[in-house]
């Protein structure tokens, strides 16, 4: 995933830069060595370490075991397509450019974001599982 760049104003940075300080200040006694305290002062949206950031494929999977779990079906295929679509169309709603979704899911033009993120009928039930209502064949 892409971590978007954020405006923020010059008193709301100085306040996190203030706050980072004070966490590395606090943690210099558990500090060991200079790469210790880099990996300290550093915090990682999204990723479960520096160099390990979470993908759509590891988030596919836990899909796939929550649409096993509910439709008690052995095989769900595709999955990590049905979470490509989710997360266009929650994009689109959310009135989400075009240009940056092409650019965040590295798409070659904007006619396939326009593909991507119509809801498709036969993909309902996965969309209405993903909203937290239950679905019809859930029931």
């Amino acid at each position: 995933m892409k971590i978007r760049p954020v405006l923020v104003s010059l008193l709301d940075f100085d306040k996190i830069q203030d706050a980072h300080r004070e966490y590395a200040q606090a943690n210099i006694k558990n500090r060991i060595s200079l790469h210790n305290y880099n990996y300290l002062k550093r915090t990682y949206l999204f990723q479960k370490t520096k160099y390990k950031s979470l993908s759509t494929n590891n988030m596919s999977f836990f899909l796939r075991q929550i649409i096993q779990k509910v439709t008690r079906k052995k095989h769900i295929g595709k999955c990590s397509h049905i979470f490509r679509h989710y997360r266009i169309f929650l994009m689109k709603n959310s009135n989400v450019p075009s240009y940056d979704i092409k650019e965040e899911f590295h798409f070659s033009n904007i006619s396939m974001v326009d593909r991507y993120g119509k809801p498709l009928i036969d993909k309902k039930k996965d969309y209405e599982f993903m909203i937290n209502e239950k679905p019809s064949f859930a029931k």
